[in-house]
């Protein structure tokens, strides 16, 4: 810069001593020609200074939601040389919201700029509001350069506890003990108690190394509910993702996300946890993984998704990565965890292959309204937070002599089909590892569209941007797949999507809102 300076001004010096320049070229125009020069070397974009970076994501228009899912974090350098990385989030005063790791961020190198890039977990304890990303890399030579990002917006999703523990009411603790005997009761259960694990009664039907035709006509298009087997026999994952080998598989030695935890743990530590505790606890912890494949993207290399289930026929590819749905998870699961009756999100179609352990599967078609011993709500994307799964089958199952559910022993190398709509429970017989996926094809776009619709309050208004995002890209490619209301929709639609709970604490907010003075009307 120095050198390019010293030009400039010696180019002036020689047009002074030039009469016929002077006489051609004012002063003025010199001397702006010269500040110019000079503040625009001295005012370098950060990305163009001489070993910083830029910060490509996140952006202006990014949407971050505090879930606990991950989010993409990506930064160029012209030089490659950052050697050490520490990011913190900031909000709009500039204070440190949350802070990461210092080893955070990891290097890719693509063509003559280094990119890194990192998936990132969104800490469920911030609140909406507009907020930086700070990232700091350290030089080799020790210098250290700091960058912030965007102001983007992240949506708070944390929920406040109605009661005080403290502040419980006989009756409440009453009930507790009760619960707490229960538990007891349950941790002496075995599961072979309530199905055996070789169990060959099975009434989901099954089909064997069906082609994309014959699977498309017996049970995509109809909607119905199978195992497919046959289909897993040249997978790497059948003997690289056992638990004794998978937890010191390299590719995963920066550990799993156990439950809701914010910071991995190494797979070694869930094993023991396996062995040790598990058999223990009546609600065991499960990795369930939605960013699998973007931390460790070498995974996906262990498995092939059967031509009936192609990525390219998922309507949901081209959507935004930050207004997806989570779509795609490893599940590692302990005997005795399971998950109550419920629809999978968004009306999703999915499948579910297992590599280790033994699921036990119940399944209703969409047809069913009202499954025995279960209590419903109106939202379908509520209804899977239930009991835990062994309520159902300890308490209901054994008793039913009619309305049953098609069930079945899902074993290693067996892939569970899911249509649009169907319920289904499933408890997990021994400890497991399976992968699975949703998506939204031709067969089940419509139902995929209604609930989005329907659920477009929640998270934010998160999902109600998804559905909008869904209908610009396709309502006029594919018009036969969507409804003249689906063309009206505006998201967020003040109260669709909201559950009774949500109406009830809105409805009094509106009247303390009136009691207060603050407003003139109870809405």
């Amino acid at each position: 810069m120095v050198e390019t300076i010293t030009g400039v001004i010696g180019s002036y010096r020689m047009q002074r001593n030039d009469q016929a320049s002077i006489t051609n070229y004012h002063i003025g125009e010199i001397k702006m020609a010269l500040i110019y020069t000079i503040a625009s070397l001295l005012f370098v974009p950060a990305s163009l200074a001489d070993g910083a970076f830029e910060i490509l994501l996140p952006k202006n228009t990014s949407l971050w939601v505090a879930n606990g899912k991950a989010r993409r974090v990506v930064i160029a350098s012209d030089q490659g040389e950052i050697d050490t990385w520490s990011m913190e989030v900031t909000d709009s005063k500039g204070h440190t919201a949350h802070a990461y790791p210092s080893d955070i961020i990891f290097p890719q190198k693509t063509g003559g700029k280094s990119v890194y890039e990192k998936h990132v977990l969104v800490p469920e304890t911030l609140k909406s509001g507009e907020y930086k990303l700070k990232i700091c890399g350290s030089l080799k030579g020790g210098r250290k350069l700091c960058q912030k990002s965007d102001t983007f917006y992240i949506e708070g999703d944390q929920v406040e506890s109605l009661h005080n523990i403290d502040d419980l009411q006989p009756h409440e603790k009453r009930f507790i003990s009760r619960l707490r005997a229960f538990e007891d009761y349950l941790r002496k259960l075995d599961v072979e108690d309530i199905w055996p694990i070789h169990e060959t009664h099975c009434t989901i039907p099954k089909i064997h190394k069906p082609s994309k035709e014959e699977f498309t006509e017996k049970c995509m298009k109809p909607g119905q509910a199978c195992i497919i087997t046959g289909m897993m026999d040249n997978w790497k994952a059948m003997n690289k993702w056992l638990f004794e080998t998978f937890q010191h598989d390299p590719r995963i030695e920066d550990g799993v996300y156990v439950g809701q935890r914010l910071t991995p743990v190494p797979l070694t530590n869930y094993v023991k946890y396996l062995k040790e505790r598990a058999a223990n606890e009546t609600a065991p912890w499960v990795i369930f993984m939605s960013d699998v494949f973007d931390l460790y993207p070498e995974l996906r290399e262990d498995y092939i998704i059967p031509d009936f289930f192609a990525e390219s026929d998922d309507f949901m590819n081209n959507v935004e990565e930050e207004l997806r749905l989570d779509w795609r998870w490893i599940i590692m699961a302990a005997k005795r965890s399971g998950s109550g009756w419920h629809v999978d999100p968004a009306n999703t179609t999915g499948w579910l292959a297992l590599v280790q352990g033994a699921k036990l599967w119940g399944m209703y078609p969409p047809s069913v309204y009202h499954i025995p011993g279960v209590k419903n709500n109106y939202y379908q994307k509520r209804d899977y937070d239930m009991e835990d799964a062994f309520y159902w089958w300890i308490y209901t199952r054994p008793y039913l002599k009619s309305n049953l559910p098609i069930e079945c022993v899902q074993k290693p190398g067996d892939i569970v089909f899911i249509p649009t709509g169907w319920w289904h429970s499933v408890v997990n017989l021994d400890d497991t590892v399976s992968v699975t996926q949703n998506f939204c094809n031709k067969y089940s776009l419509r139902n995929c569209l209604t609930e989005l619709r329907e659920q477009a309050d929640s998270d934010g208004g998160f999902i109600g941007r998804t559905f909008e995002q869904l209908r610009e890209l396709y309502a006029q490619k594919y018009p036969q797949y969507f409804q003249q209301e689906d063309l009206d929709f505006e998201a967020p639609v003040k109260g669709d999507g909201l559950t009774e709970e949500d109406e009830k604490s809105r409805r009094l907010q509106a009247l303390k809102d009136f009691l207060s003075g603050s407003t003139k009307t109870i809405v």
